[in-house]
């Protein structure tokens, strides 16, 4: 859970009352699964990568590694930690020369377990203004008029100004160093 429905009233001025809480809860809800399908999920997250190169970067930087198996033939090895390096904060995995397992580059399919510097303060903030995109829109009307008064809404704005509220958890540039 990113934000809590006692943090997100800190910030947002809601109707109170159980269906109200209800309703904030779903956007809650559904904020945070966006978060994840672009993000990942928070805490130790695994990848799959294609060796070949000396440097594998991975999708979010690295606080520590729990474990890094290489299988180059279909047996696979769990490196020992002198087999690999990485600067705090960084993306990238290096494989070292040196250590256990000797090898200069990466080879076939590397699984790597760790943890990622933490983004939850990002994260609430994305999931705060993905919640107030959603309680200003007005779903299912596409206009309204009053009088001489009408105002006209569009779903490609709000659809841009989503993706562009949910860009910001992109951070990496998922690439293989060589």
């Amino acid at each position: 859970m990113i934000l809590t429905l006692a943090r997100l009233r800190a910030f947002v001025a809601y109707a109170a009352g159980t269906d109200a809480d209800a309703y904030l809860q779903l956007l809650l809800d559904q904020a945070e699964a966006e978060i994840e399908r672009v993000a990942g999920v928070s805490g130790p997250v695994t990848e799959l990568c294609e060796g070949g190169y000396p440097g594998l970067v991975l999708s979010r930087p690295i606080v520590s590694i729990t474990s890094v198996t290489e299988d180059p033939d279909g047996s696979p090895l769990i490196l020992a930690s002198d087999d690999h390096r990485f600067t705090v904060g960084g993306y990238v995995l290096h494989r070292l020369a040196g250590g256990t397992n000797p090898r200069g580059a990466w080879s076939g399919r590397v699984q790597v377990t760790y943890t990622p510097v933490s983004d939850t303060a990002l994260r609430e903030g994305v999931q705060l203004d993905l919640v107030r995109m959603d309680l200003a829109a007005t779903p299912g009307v596409s206009s309204r008029t009053i009088g001489a008064w009408s105002e006209s809404y569009g779903n490609s704005a709000a659809s841009a100004s989503r993706a562009d509220i949910l860009s910001r958890l992109v951070q990496g540039p998922g690439m293989v160093v060589l």
